[in-house]
This record gives C-alpha cells, sequence and structure tokens, in this order.
C-alpha cells in the first residue's frame, strides 16, 4: 500500500474506456486506474471519456474513482473511438471526421468543469492528441501539471504534416511525458528532440492476480493434449494483419495436422478473414470464437503453444505494447510478433520470436520454431508488467512534479535517456 497520505487529485483525459464490464478495449486504462485507486486511497481520480450508446456499466468499485462519459454527437452515432481505433473508423466512414472539433470541445467544456469544480493536482492526458492537445490547454489556463501518455497509434499513426506539428505543440508543452515502450520513445524524441529530458518510460500494466498460468488448460478450452495451439487475441481489424496469420498457418498446416488455432475477437474484418478460411478449407483448423470476457482469457493463454500478434502499418497505426503479449507472457506464452512499434523491445527474449510485418514465410516459421519449443516463465518481464508497481510508479511520478515525497517500486526508471 502507498504510504504518502498526502491528498492527491488526479484528472484524467481519454477517448475512450471500457462499455461494459466485460469490454476488452482499453481495458489497460480500466486495469490501471482501478488499482491506482485500490493501492493509493489518498489519492482521487476523475476519468473523462467519450460517451457510446452501447455504455451500460460507468460504475467504479471504488469511491475515489470517477468514470465520467460526455455526450458529443447524437448518441447513437457516436462512433469516432470505440470497436475499431479512431483512425480505422474514420478511414471506414470518412463523415465521422466531422464530429472530431465537437469532440475537442465538449471534452474542453467538461474539463473545465471538473477543474473549477475539484481542483486537481495534475491532468494526465492518455493519447497524445487528441486528448493531450486539449490538456495542454487546460494546464495552461489553470497551471496544472500534465502528463501524456503516447499509446503509439497516436505516434505512428499521426506522424506526418500538420498532426505531426501538434505532436511537437503537446510534446513541448507536456510537464512529463509517457510512451509506453522505448522505441515508442525514441520516435517522440525524432518529432521533439527537446522533448528527451521530459521523458519515462513506462508500459501499461497486467493484473498478475488476474492472469496467471492455469494448469491443464488444453482440456478446458476444448484442445486435445496432442495438438499444438496458435491463438490470436485481438481485434479482427486490418492493422492486426490477421490475413498474414491465416496465410502462414495455411502453408505450414500441410505437413502439420497437429495444429490447430483459435482467433479471438471481433472486428471489421470479421466477416472477409472466415470467407478467406473457408475459401482455403481450413474451418476444421482454425477457429473464429468472438468476443471472450476477460476473466476467461487466462485459460486460452495458459493452453496456446504460441500467441501470435502479426502486426502492421496500417490506418489504425501501430502498435505500442500490446496488453494480450503482457497478459500471455504471464501465463507462460510463447510469443511469435511483428518487430514493429513497441514490439522491437522484445527483441533477443528467448522465448519471442520477431518478424517482418505481414512476411507470411517468417510468421510460419516463427510458429513452427515457438510450438517446438518448451514453454518457459520469464519472472522478470512479470515484473516489469505487474499492474501494482505501474500503478505506484505512476502516482510517484505524479509526486515528483508536484515536488512531494515519492514512493516507488523496484522497477521504477527515472528519466530515461533515449
Amino acid at each position: 500500500m502507498n504510504d504518502q497520505k498526502s491528498p492527491l487529485k488526479v484528472l484524467v483525459l481519454s477517448t475512450r474506456y471500457p462499455l461494459t464490464k466485460d469490454d476488452y478495449q482499453a481495458i489497460f486504462l480500466k486495469t490501471l486506474y482501478e488499482q491506482m485507486a485500490e493501492e493509493s486511497p489518498e489519492v482521487n481520480i476523475e476519468l473523462l471519456a467519450a460517451d457510446h450508446i452501447d455504455v451500460n456499466d460507468s460504475e467504479s468499485p471504488f469511491p475515489n474513482l470517477n468514470i465520467i462519459r460526455f455526450q458529443y454527437w447524437f448518441k447513437k452515432h457516436q462512433d469516432l473511438f470505440y470497436h475499431e481505433a479512431f483512425l480505422s473508423n474514420i478511414k471506414q466512414n470518412k463523415s465521422i471526421a466531422m464530429m472530431i472539433p465537437v469532440f475537442i470541445a465538449m471534452l474542453f467544456f467538461t474539463g473545465i468543469k471538473r477543474i473549477i469544480k475539484n481542483r486537481p493536482d495534475i491532468i494526465h492526458a492518455h493519447w497524445a492528441l487528441p486528448c493531450g492537445f486539449i490538456g495542454v490547454i487546460l494546464s495552461k489556463i489553470f497551471r496544472i501539471p500534465l502528463v501524456v501518455t503516447s499509446h503509439g497509434g497516436d505516434v505512428y499513426g499521426m506522424n506526418k504534416g500538420i498532426p505531426r506539428k501538434f505532436l511537437k505543440f503537446v510534446y513541448n508543452n507536456a510537464h512529463a511525458i509517457n510512451p509506453v515502450s522505448q522505441p515508442l520513445a525514441e520516435e517522440i524524441v525524432d518529432i521533439l528532440p527537446a522533448a528527451k529530458p521530459k521523458i519515462w518510460v513506462k508500459s501499461m500494466g497486467v493484473n498478475t492476480e488476474k492472469f496467471h498460468y492455469v494448469p491443464n488448460a488444453k482440456e478446458k478450452v476444448g484442445v486435445a493434449e496432442d495438438k499444438k495451439l496458435v491463438l490470436f487475441v485481438g481485434r479482427l481489424a486490418e492493422v492486426k494483419g490477421v490475413r498474414y496469420l491465416i496465410e502462414a498457418f495455411d502453408q505450414i498446416q500441410k505437413n502439420r495436422p497437429d495444429l490447430v488455432m483459435y482467433l479471438i475477437g471481433i472486428g471489421n474484418q470479421e466477416e472477409e478473414l472466415k470467407g478467406i478460411v473457408t475459401k482455403k478449407g481450413l474451418d476444421h483448423n482454425i477457429k473464429f470464437l468472438g468476443s471472450v470476457m476477460n476473466k476467461e482469457l487466462l485459460k486460452y493463454y495458459s493452453a496456446c503453444d504460441v500467441l501470435v500478434q502479426p502486426s502492421v502499418p496500417a490506418a489504425g497505426g501501430r502498435e505500442g505494447v500490446p496488453v494480450t503479449l503482457m497478459e500471455a507472457l504471464i501465463c507462460h506464452a510463447n510469443i511469435v510478433a511483428s518487430r514493429i512499434g513497441g514490439m522491437a523491445t522484445f527483441e533477443g527474449f528467448r522465448n519471442i520470436t520477431l518478424v517482418e510485418p505481414g512476411n507470411v514465410a517468417e510468421i510460419g516459421a516463427g510458429i513452427l520454431k515457438m510450438t517446438a519449443l518448451e514453454k518457459a516463465y520469464n519472472p522478470k518481464v512479470a515484473d516489469q508488467f505487474k499492474i501494482q508497481n505501474v500503478a505506484i510508479d505512476n502516482v510517484g511520478l505524479y509526486r515528483q512534479l508536484l515536488g512531494q515525497p515519492t514512493l516507488k517500486s523496484k522497477e521504477m526508471p527515472e528519466r530515461v535517456e533515449v
């Protein structure tokens, strides 16, 4: 438990927050701030996020964490940020781009209202654009220190032309910048070299009480022990590269009848991907499981012989460090992942193979290599992603900015040399 008892008020700005108790989208925000509320009861958190017609759970189990949804368009048509990534949604339906200035205005005015009412000590914006931009304006008006967390899509997906100028503005005026991986930190310094002293690299965390290895998991998920399970968990969207995974699986399974694959998730490419599987005659080898409740995922992670994250550059940006990868590592899974964005952090790890994005042959070879490798647990990785450490260290960063004594986990880095 955090022993720093002086009260601390935090206003969090976000585009999205899980819509239901079982919603996996932006689960890292829920995991982080619920853990922070539990670890540090002296910290009071208000989190602002876009409303959506599918919201049926905005309640927090902690009295010091308040989730506030704000409406920015007609309720049935607030489609900027949910179900797919922000840039992917716009690519699919360019007309919704007209909602962006209205969202920005509503986040701004809602932020002003909450600041006047509660007088927070810290503003923490997730995603440099658009929330970091609003965070800068609020920070300057009310003279409140600003932390900006970049998750990947906001940098990799908006790093040209006018959006790049806005990124420079945000990073130049933030008091601390939190990229979720070292490669992302290097990208931010390339955008604005002056950002270097402000950078604090810290990934989003995983609740190691909820995610852990489950013995005899294959039986629990309906896979025979003599089969090798290839697993994908994530959105069925272009940026996730699932098409290349299916192509790779098709090439290798002809000589490996012991291979089966489960695809967990939903998305705008679902029907297209199912059509590819049927056309290739793989319906008996590949199963689409749809959405799986968060609490059930650890069984699939524990059961799989390899988790594959075949992400590619796309309209949705590039990956930071996917939460699914962290969760799977804690459940003893071997990993094949694209050498892209924050996943390059794991170059050289024994139980992780990195491949070139979209390279079908490399993905297939990676699957064969990792299904032959005995699964292993790396406690150093688990400590790095442990949500209790991440929550404590975020509060420590807040207190640093306010000039207060801090409590740090043993894993907390100082400001990093990029």
